[in-house]
């Protein structure tokens, strides 16, 4: 058996060992804690940040709304903008060949 002596140095390095052990448990669970409470902050700024964006996407989307209604009423005008268009160019082209026609008339009168 061994002496007592050696006995309560191997109860001291025991002790040491455990307190150690005790010491580097508690350091890792208060990084640990702290890390957690860390990642809540993020969470709740990153939740934060979610509605905001969740906010602008629900503005832009009326927007997006009015502007399709502005492009189909802009496009139901181009197409009446085109038909008055054409109906003037028809009317120009009658216009121009009724006055030509009295034109060579009077040219033909002036020349008999």
């Amino acid at each position: 058996m061994l002496p007592p002596f050696y006995l309560s140095e191997v109860k001291k390095m025991n002790e040491k060992k455990y307190k150690k052990r005790l010491e580097f448990q508690q350091k890792m669970i208060s990084r640990q804690s702290e890390q957690i409470e860390s990642l809540k902050s993020e969470i709740e700024n990153l939740k934060l940040k979610c509605k905001e964006k969740d906010e602008t996407i629900n503005s832009v989307s009326n927007l997006r709304n009015e502007l399709t209604e502005n492009i189909n009423e802009v496009k139901k005008h181009k197409e009446e903008y085109k038909s008055l268009i054409e109906e003037l160019k028809k009317m120009k082209e009658i216009i121009n060949q009724e006055v030509y026609r009295g034109r060579w008339r009077l040219v033909k009168f002036l020349i008999k």
